[in-house]
């Protein structure tokens, strides 16, 4: 298993999707989360909710990976995507990146523990397939979309990720 000190969780009620982060929050683990939340949302889910309270860091990539899933509409024409009680790490790495004010926020309590929840899996560290360069990709580019400080340094990590992939697709 991918080196981590983070663990992401998902379960689904009441057409809601719902994610847990334990701990950190990274690239190795967004192919998964980003699998649950679109196959949920293409069916049986109409929301999701991102449980945020025990995470206490999340990279650029899960950032990213967040921007993505935001642009999927709701039935109201709005986001479907929901961050829920946001850690107050959670809330400065927001800040200084300039994304806050781009999701919804509902600082109440967290998400129900009676659910029957299950572990989101990690890509194995040296065989990181295409699905995970592709998101690498795509994160960052819904970063680089994002005016502020460190959108220029996005747009050339995503030119770079996407060289990689790419390669990557040229060799399989």
């Amino acid at each position: 298993m991918a080196e981590s000190s983070g663990t992401i969780i998902a379960t689904f009620e009441s057409r809601t999707a719902m994610v847990r982060v334990r701990g950190r929050a990274q690239a190795h683990q967004c192919p998964a989360f980003r699998r649950f939340a679109e196959e949920m949302l293409s069916g049986r889910a109409c929301r999701l909710q991102v449980d945020l309270s025990e995470c206490d860091y999340f990279d650029s990539t899960f950032l990213g990976t967040l921007l993505h899933l935001r642009r999927t509409p709701g039935q109201d024409g709005g986001s479907v995507l929901t961050l829920v009680a946001p850690s107050e790490q959670c809330l400065q790495i927001l800040g200084r990146m300039g994304a806050k004010s781009l999701f919804r926020i509902d600082s109440g309590c967290s998400v129900d523990d009676s659910q029957q929840w299950h572990v989101l899996p990690e890509e194995q560290p040296g065989q990181c397939g295409l699905d995970f360069k592709r998101n690498v990709v795509e994160a960052h580019q819904e970063l680089a979309q994002v005016d502020g400080p460190m959108q220029d340094k996005y747009r050339m990590i995503a030119e770079i990720a996407a060289q990689d992939l790419a390669a990557a697709q040229q060799t399989t």
